[in-house]
């Protein structure tokens, strides 16, 4: 699920673009989102630093001050977020140039293709940004998957399942041994079914262990010494 935020002083417009991201992940990316909405660039910045955030979508003028000017000195402070710049005054975006926006558009010309850009640039902006987001292809469409969002992958049949920590699921036609090898070193293959993501670990009991969403792996009687092992090792390198 993308986290969006959307930072626009005008009330009405926060809802009809809200709607409008909704509605064009669902029908052009099969992407879910979640989306929080503050009226001033200073709540937006203390939002980005307290909760993770994919996207960022800002209005150039904020009760009457360019925001832009801002974000000139305050670039650091979005955090590699990708930022995408809107308007219904063009006239004040006469220093766009001189911070990193990943798109812009005028509201008033806003097209569902527009914003669809918008957004897969956005996206792909993450990808290379983060290391921990891979672009994951699944039919014709490509998903950003957050590798510590990534509860346990399970495997059947070179078909993968990626069970994520929203409850969300999806699945791809790949071998675990080839997906694995994008993997950070968080990731334990405890089973040859299932590898589960070694942060989301809540216990473990023989032979099995419990993630953070409650969900029970199972780990082989006679793989368990090693596979606790690998695991314990682990945590002592934190």
């Amino acid at each position: 699920m993308l986290r969006i935020l959307l930072c626009d002083d005008d009330l009405s417009y926060q809802e009809i673009l809200s709607y409008k991201i909704r509605e064009v992940l669902q029908d052009k990316l099969q992407m879910q989102a979640s989306i929080h909405c503050v009226k001033d660039l200073d709540t937006a910045l203390q939002y980005i630093c307290e909760n993770p955030t994919d996207i960022l979508f800002l209005d150039v003028m904020l009760q009457e001050e360019n925001a832009v000017n801002r974000l000139m000195q305050l670039q650091s402070d979005l955090q590699n977020v990708p930022c995408i710049l809107m308007t219904a005054f063009p006239v004040e975006t006469y220093n766009l140039s001189e911070i990193d926006c990943c798109y812009y558009f005028i509201k008033s010309r806003l097209t569902d293709e527009q914003l669809l850009r918008a957004l897969k640039r956005a996206i792909n902006f993450s990808a290379k940004k983060d290391p921990n987001i891979e672009l994951v292809r699944i039919g014709s469409e490509n998903y950003a998957v957050n590798f510590q969002n990534l509860l346990y992958i399970e495997t059947f049949n070179n078909n993968l399942m990626l069970h994520l920590s929203d409850g969300a699921s999806m699945m791809i036609y790949c071998t675990l041994k080839k997906f694995s090898q994008k993997l950070p070193p968080n990731f334990l293959r405890c089973h040859k079914s299932f590898m589960v993501n070694m942060n989301h670990i809540r216990s473990f009991s023989p032979h099995c262990f419990t993630l953070s969403s409650g969900v029970q792996i199972p780990i082989p009687p006679k793989k368990y010494g090693e596979v606790i092992q690998i695991y314990r090792n682990y945590l002592l390198k934190l």
